[in-house]
């Protein structure tokens, strides 16, 4: 029993920093360092540079090579957490009302710089289980253009990976999903995406798939790539791409979560000069690599 006690150390040490704050302090701990939802992926679609960049591939059916972007969200991103805890269960409203930075635009018009004013919503629900809180289940982050919420719709995502045969279909920012129920996929997976976006006012619009973060700085590595379009009909567009989950881990070693995001640009932003201002909305969620049959990953690192 005694070569085992030091496995026991990590453990205890938790349990006592839990013991000694309330839920809530604990909770909003867990929220800022969780790999699920913590400060760093809201800003899920930033490229965190203000030099604009071309993109890896580029065809017919993707945006033409003259536009090029790049996204950079001020830092930290303030986000209040209204925290409600009920016996061994707690719920967490998250809402950044306020992310402001700024889009760095070549198209063939000129060099622009456009001004990001946009908000952004999640929840999450936490379990007391063992006498310790845990990450339970949780929502998309939804990213819109502060007064624009309206003007892009993403109306359903659908996921299917291959050779592991795993899908998965979002159509409400507000559905939870538990962690045993959050994308998964094998380090070997392709992954197809498919996405259908509605546009109002006549204007047009471009999806971009970013991938491969992790919940902070120096984990993982951002990849923004452009979708294809694949079909336009009256106002609602359909984009499709595929994705190397190799590209998302340098040497697979055990289960990690990733996060990823479907990131839906107005065209108005990106062929217009600043007459035309920034509009963009989005949907964020973290997703995990692992194999059949190993462990889900904990909460944070321990």
């Amino acid at each position: 029993m005694r070569k085992y006690a030091f496995l026991l150390i990590p453990l205890l040490f938790v349990l006592f920093c839990q013991r000694g704050k309330s839920d809530e302090d604990i909770i909003r701990d867990l929220l800022e360092n969780s790999f699920f939802a913590s400060e760093a992926v809201m800003g899920g679609i930033d490229d965190e540079t203000t030099t604009p960049r071309r993109f890896s591939l580029l065809l017919s059916d993707t945006l033409p090579e003259e536009i090029k972007f790049a996204r950079k969200i001020d830092r930290p991103i303030e986000r209040e957490w209204n925290i409600n805890v009920i016996g061994d269960s707690a719920y967490a409203i998250g809402d950044a009302d306020s992310i402001t930075g700024g889009f760095y635009l070549i198209n063939e018009l000129g060099l622009w710089e456009k001004s990001i004013y946009d908000q952004a919503h999640r929840e999450v629900v936490f379990k007391k289980i063992d006498g310790r809180w845990r990450f339970y289940a949780i929502t998309p982050i939804e990213f819109w253009t502060k007064d624009k919420k309206d003007y892009i719709t993403i109306e359903k995502i659908e996921i299917t990976a291959s050779p592991s045969g795993n899908s998965f279909e979002i159509d409400d920012p507000l559905e939870f999903f538990k962690k045993e129920e959050l994308p998964w996929f094998e380090p070997a997976d392709t992954v197809h995406v498919k996405v259908t976006v509605k546009v109002v006012g006549g204007d047009s619009c471009w999806a971009f798939l970013h991938h491969g973060r992790g919940y902070r700085k120096g984990v993982g590595k951002h990849h923004r790539d452009p979708f294809y379009r694949t079909s336009v009909e009256d106002s609602i567009y359909v984009f499709e791409r595929d994705w190397y989950i190799s590209d998302d881990i340098e040497k697979y070693e055990k289960p990690v979560v990733r996060h990823g995001a479907v990131d839906v640009i107005a065209g108005s932003t990106l062929y217009g000069d600043t007459t035309y201002s920034y509009i963009a909305h989005a949907y964020a969620l973290p997703y995990i690599i692992k194999h059949v049959g190993e462990e889900l990953p904990g909460d944070t690192e321990e």
